[in-house]
């Protein structure tokens, strides 16, 4: 065992660069930093065969962000209610599993062996 995962006291990086956007990817990134299991881009509901997680989040940023930063509304950037619940569902989803990634990492300690990436 190494000396870090020894002491009482550990420096954890706060400084997080969600990179503009938490897709996928970057969140992703945010977990294997801390010792958590990535989500795979097939994951539950959003695994279709034409479909993916990361598709799903990246439609639903694109929709955000045109919508936080003012763009003018086109047709593209209007969404159906059916699309704005599977947005909704999805950041649901992800933040029950984020929340499940974050108790498993604390009770197994696995923070102790975060990288810097």
């Amino acid at each position: 065992m190494c000396q870090h995962t020894l002491e009482d006291n550990h420096e954890l990086v706060t400084n997080v660069n969600c990179q503009n956007n938490v897709e996928i990817d970057v969140l992703n990134k945010l977990f294997k930093t801390y010792g958590m299991e990535e989500i795979p881009y097939k994951w539950k509901q959003y695994s279709h065969p034409n479909n993916s997680l990361r598709n799903v989040m990246k439609d639903f940023l694109y929709y955000r962000n045109n919508q936080a930063h003012g763009n003018r509304v086109t047709a593209d950037v209007i969404i159906e209610h059916s699309e704005f619940e599977v947005y909704k569902n999805v950041v649901i989803d992800l933040l029950y599993e984020t929340s499940k990634k974050l108790e498993e990492c604390l009770n197994n300690r696995t923070y102790l062996k975060q990288t810097r990436l």
